[in-house]
């Protein structure tokens, strides 16, 4: 939503103007010229988060990606014999389980261990990603 101008962020900054760090060529001082995040004459592609979001300068959304995750958990209650030795049954057991059931991170983002591309060097990228999804089972197995 940055990259596009259209996050809270972007709207909170488009009136705004900034400095980028570095020096000036003309005489290797300090730079120290404001510029626009956004200036509608420049178009689309002037917005700052267009010319230094998605494939140069990305810093604005470089984050700590640190979280503890419960990603799954399972529980199996086996019925004692003496309930079941009358049924003809050797054994039943019930399992409850969930995936993806907690996620503790500050990342701003849908999920730290996002990864847009693929099975590739795209971890972490978070672009238009959708979130894990949370699943939940039940199961009852029944041995004769």
């Amino acid at each position: 939503l940055d990259y596009f101008g259209v996050s809270k962020t972007t709207g909170d900054l488009r009136e705004d103007t900034y400095v980028v760090n570095g020096v000036r060529l003309s005489d290797g001082q300090q730079n120290t010229t404001a510029v626009a995040y956004y200036d509608p004459a420049d178009g689309v592609s002037g917005n700052r988060w267009i010319r230094y979001g998605f494939g140069g300068v990305s810093e604005d959304n470089v984050h700590d990606g640190t979280f503890l995750k419960l990603r799954e958990l399972a529980l199996t209650y086996s019925l004692p014999q003496k309930m079941i030795s009358n049924i003809g049954v050797e054994n039943i057991s019930l399992t409850v389980a969930g995936r993806n059931l907690l996620v503790i991170t500050d990342y701003p983002g849908i999920d730290p261990e996002t990864n847009l591309t693929g099975d590739s060097n795209g971890l972490g990228l978070d672009y238009f990603n959708q979130p894990q999804t949370k699943s939940y089972s039940v199961a009852i197995k029944v041995s004769f």
